[in-house]
């Protein structure tokens, strides 16, 4: 009975490998059919007032397009979003529970664009442009917090952690770049824009 779990298990880890995490990373060298496909998916959920490419790079860089994702804080899904935090506001837009639209692959990009928009318009000065990604990442006091947390730290590993959020920018905007030079995406990127801007000539 054992050697018969054994071999189904092993059965299943070869047909079903799981894709590697890329929190923190660089991007991969390639784009593995399962991340277009996942890419893909987010893209086309991604509404029309935000862009396609950073959103699955959020969801890439965040989780690895895990839908059923919970950070050591309590993070969910893809974009592991802090319902502790953002529950009331997405409420306020239709959401009724963020937990469940957070491990819903068709609705928690629709959020996360909204967290984004949301913090870009209220925090312009600390959140504007691709700022938001160090916002989302630290907090609207991000810039703040991190002066204030350089001024003590005595070690390298004390200042890598307290540039965190400047890190995290970078990283989402490196997934963002990788993801915008893959031609398996265009077709992808081409769909969003037709359904989302009435087939009008891409922006993108």
């Amino acid at each position: 009975m054992l050697t018969s779990i054994v071999i189904a298990l092993a059965m299943f880890t070869a047909v079903s490998p799981a894709p590697e995490n890329t929190f923190g990373r660089n991007p991969p060298q390639r784009l593995s059919k399962w991340y277009t496909k996942k890419a893909c998916r987010v893209m086309r959920n991604t509404p029309a007032d935000a862009c396609p490419y950073t959103t699955a790079a959020a969801a890439m860089y965040e989780s690895g397009f895990r839908t059923t994702a919970v950070g050591g804080r309590g993070e969910l899904g893809m974009f592991q979003v802090m319902c502790a935090h953002w529950d009331k506001e997405l409420k306020s837009i239709g959401f009724r529970n963020c937990a469940t639209a957070m491990y819903s692959e068709s609705r928690s990009p629709m959020a996360y664009a909204h967290i984004l928009k949301y913090l870009q318009a209220n925090y312009p000065k600390d959140c504007g442009g691709d700022k938001v990604f160090s916002c989302y990442n630290g907090g609207p006091r991000w810039s703040k917090n991190v002066r204030s947390c350089l001024r003590h730290a005595k070690t390298a590993k004390a200042i890598k952690k307290c540039r965190g959020p400047i890190h995290y920018q970078s990283g989402l905007a490196k997934h963002r770049s990788f993801l915008k030079r893959q031609p398996a995406l265009a077709g992808c990127a081409a769909e969003w824009w037709t359904r989302t801007h009435d087939g009008r000539v891409a922006g993108l």
